[in-house]
């Protein structure tokens, strides 16, 4: 749909508070080149990590849905783009563990 909407000049970088994908189109990228795709667009990786705010960082989401493929994909996507900020890719580490508990602790 992004691909679409981006074909018809729209802005496919809007994002919106109500949305039921809490950010932009990455968190619904069902493979790595859907991802990439995307992020050729210039779609950015939003770096929020806090539970308590909507999970909108991909490899978040993809934990929150047990999709294994899609979050080593972003694990490794975010690790190459965010480089330089060790600090950060540790904590997206942590976040991505602890949700993977929390969706498989039964």
């Amino acid at each position: 749909m992004a691909m679409a909407l981006s074909d018809m000049e729209a802005d496919i970088h809007w994002t919106n508070e109500a949305s039921r994908i809490h950010g932009n189109a990455l968190k619904v990228a069902h493979t790595p080149r859907q991802a990439e795709q995307l992020l050729a667009l210039g779609l950015k990786i939003e770096r929020n990590l806090l539970f308590s705010k909507p999970i909108e960082n991909p490899a978040v989401v993809a934990a929150e849905h047990n999709d294994a493929p899609m979050l080593l994909y972003w694990l490794a996507k975010q690790k190459e783009v965010f480089a330089d900020d060790g600090e950060y890719i540790q904590a997206l580490y942590y976040a991505a563990m602890e949700m993977v508990s929390m969706m498989n602790q039964y």
